[in-house]
């Protein structure tokens, strides 16, 4: 291999590992290639920095070439891997861009011009990164302003040529995660309470609401419990449940548990996970549903922060899965037997269908793993272009919906061959589809914008939307009278359903 490269090529494939390792790591990372991605990195931070020491000294020049071709498939690897990343959560917008980041480059090498025609180009990113509605990203549109007053009043500085390459990387970026949070625009508390059939239960930037010192200012969850009455999961106060009806009950102080609880009817129970765990231990804590006092508390060894929990009657047993592990967490409440099941990939979410001796998962980067529930073997996988997928099984656990948060890609899939059998695309953010038992309505959140879609569940046209404010972290629904309670930055909202 010829080692006279041109220096922009050399810089080129470089700039993944000296400016963007953090990206790509990630983005390989969500993939599922965990461990990989690590060795891979690790083992390219080590080329580097063994080739500068040696060119310091002035030593082993062979040796340096050596590493300098090493790590150049390293950098390509993680070109493309943001590229397929980028094109499959976004087509036509990565698409647009990288066609227009070509044009120019080719334009820019063949001219002269002081003042080069890329920077045209600037006014349509700050256009774009000005309706981002999330401030963190407000940085897309400050870097246009930056290469614009750079092309103004330093037109020596600017990037032209094949300088403008090192764009590319924040154009990649870009285009992963601006379609996130585009058209979402921020929405003000008023027009929660102008919806009609919608009203606030507790809104958590009113200090003089009389719930605030009991429920805090991190609303988790709002659920019926058995006998439809309101269970509100709450962090950042003593209480971590809190029962609003018919009078005010509240577990006593503890560590913050997670975000789902399984509900036993029959015994009139609550199952909850820990949230922290600085010792390495996941807890499964058992609650008296009217009392709220917590009956058992089951240590677990080697799982971290609970993620999912799901309980079901008709196993009568709680599963629980942790953060970053590949671990299932299975307590058997007839038997009082525990079991530790490790499964391939990193659990995002779960989903148990005892009639059909299935067990569903999903791990980073959209992959999508059928088991068969008796033996936990794997029966089939699937992969679906998202970071996080999130399962949404109808009551009656005959069909299953997996929502793309990232994409917006919302899936049905068939539990008979394991395959989706259709796919529609939303607004990115989607979680927690709610089928109504009792029509043909379902109910679609978001998680970014606040947007609660009222849909046909055969048609999934939208009927009706409600607002509910940014970062929904839950959606129920609640029988008698029948209505939606939603969770969110906000606080709580409840919708009438007419």
């Amino acid at each position: 291999m010829n080692n006279s490269l041109p220096r922009w090529l050399i810089f080129f494939l470089g700039l993944p590992l000296w400016g963007g390792i953090f990206f790509t790591g990630w983005y390989l990372t969500v993939l599922g290639y965990f461990w990989q991605t690590v060795q891979l990195f690790g083992a390219v931070i080590v080329l580097l920095i063994s080739r500068v020491i040696l060119d310091r000294l002035k030593i082993g020049r062979t040796i340096s070439r050596v590493i300098r071709f090493l790590f150049w498939p390293a950098a390509l690897a993680s070109w493309l891997t943001m590229i397929y990343l980028a094109v499959a959560l976004s087509p036509w917008k990565t698409g647009l861009l990288l066609g227009a980041l070509l044009v120019v480059f080719f334009l820019e090498s063949f001219t002269r011009r002081r003042r080069p025609l890329a920077a045209g180009l600037l006014l349509l990113f700050f256009i774009a990164g000005a309706n981002v509605w999330h401030l963190i990203l407000l940085g897309l549109p400050a870097a246009a302003v930056l290469l614009f007053v750079v092309w103004k009043y330093r037109p020596a500085w600017y990037p032209r040529g094949p300088r403008w390459l090192l764009w590319l990387l924040v154009l990649l970026v870009g285009t992963v995660i601006v379609p996130f949070s585009l058209g979402a625009p921020r929405r003000w508390p008023n027009d929660v309470a102008s919806q009609e059939h919608v009203r606030t239960v507790y809104d958590t930037t009113d200090r003089r609401d009389p719930f605030a010192a009991l429920l805090g200012r991190e609303i988790r969850f709002g659920l019926p419990d058995c006998q439809g009455r309101v269970l509100v999961g709450t962090r950042g106060v003593p209480n971590n449940l809190v029962r609003l009806e018919p009078k005010k009950v509240a577990t006593p102080p503890m560590e913050p548990i997670g975000d789902f609880i399984g509900l036993d009817c029959a015994r009139r129970r609550v199952y909850a996970g820990n949230w922290r765990n600085p010792q390495d231990t996941l807890v499964l804590h058992i609650f008296d549903q009217d009392s709220l006092k917590e009956l058992h508390a089951i240590n677990i060894k080697r799982m971290t922060r609970t993620t999912q929990l799901r309980y079901l009657p008709s196993t009568d047993a709680v599963y629980i899965s942790s953060d970053n592990s590949p671990r299932l967490f299975v307590y058997h409440l007839a038997t009082w037997q525990t079991e530790t099941v490790d499964l391939k990939g990193y659990i995002v979410d779960f989903a148990v269908f005892p009639q059909n001796d299935l067990l569903v998962t999903t791990a980073w980067g959209g992959l999508i793993q059928f088991y068969q529930l008796s033996t936990y073997a794997l029966l089939d996988e699937i992969r679906f272009a998202d970071f996080v997928l999130q399962l949404n099984p109808t009551p009656d656990l005959q069909t299953l919906w997996a929502a793309g948060i990232y994409s917006g890609k919302l899936a049905e899939i068939s539990l008979a061959d394991h395959r989706i059998r259709r796919q529609f695309r939303f607004r990115p953010g989607i979680r927690f589809v709610i089928a109504d038992p009792e029509s043909d309505r379902m109910y679609l959140g978001n998680y970014f914008t606040g947007e609660i879609l009222a849909l046909d569940r055969f048609s999934l046209q939208v009927e009706r939307r409600y607002f509910v404010g940014n970062h929904l972290r839950n959606l129920a629904l609640f029988p008698q009278p029948k209505r939606l309670l939603a969770a969110s930055a906000r606080g709580l909202t409840e919708i009438e359903i007419p």
